[in-house]
């Protein structure tokens, strides 16, 4: 860990946020080569761990309810609280927040496949692509009730919200499949500390 954080100072805000999202992605498309697009909660759970220990700070994995602006007038909704509790998933998502900081961040990794994600609902993804999310949650998040938002997002704002149905489900993940995620944070932190280690002889 000590080497990871040391090799990650070393580079700026902006390289250490590509460094990271890149790692978390390409460590989990090579377990679920398929379906990786809908798997939201295994980015969020993997991509915190992942966060905790690179930057040495705490981050949480977040489920609930979210819609994503996917441009054209159409918007990904995932509103199904229900879903949660099904074995086959469905419409909800799930992203990284910071904890125990004074402004929180909201960061998502699987915010990339958007798109991808969108060909799934029948819905043709019309904005600018993004490789993830990363910023200060009151810059980021439209604050407001869902019945009051509008129709067309401004540029770069999304709108989650945490619900008691994702914390049951994101508890029984992190209860169940420990192994699984420690085991894929392990390779995600051996593929970033590659990384970081050839840039820094590079520079």
């Amino acid at each position: 860990m000590h080497k990871i954080q040391s090799l990650i100072e070393r580079v700026p805000p902006k390289l250490q946020q590509r460094f990271i999202a890149n790692a978390v992605d390409i460590t989990i498309r090579q377990f679920f080569p398929r379906k990786y697009s809908g798997l939201c909660h295994i980015y969020a759970i993997v991509g915190s761990n992942v966060l905790s220990i690179a930057l040495n700070q705490h981050f949480i994995p977040v489920a609930g309810i979210a819609i994503i602006d996917a441009g054209g007038g159409k918007r990904l909704e995932m509103l199904d609280k229900t879903a949660f509790s099904k074995e086959r998933g469905g419409s909800y998502h799930c992203w990284i927040e910071s904890d125990g900081l004074d402004d929180t961040l909201l960061i998502d990794f699987i915010f990339r496949h958007n798109a991808a994600y969108a060909t799934t609902q029948g819905i043709k993804w019309r904005k600018k692509r993004k490789a993830y999310l990363w910023g200060l949650k009151r810059d980021l998040h439209i604050n407001s009730e869902q019945s009051a938002l509008p129709r067309v997002f401004p540029e770069g704002k999304v709108w989650f919200q945490k619900c008691d149905e994702g914390d049951d489900f994101l508890n029984y993940q992190l209860a169940n499949y420990a192994l699984d995620h420690i085991k894929i944070t392990g390779l995600a932190l051996k593929r970033l500390c590659l990384e970081l280690e050839i840039h820094t002889e590079k520079n």
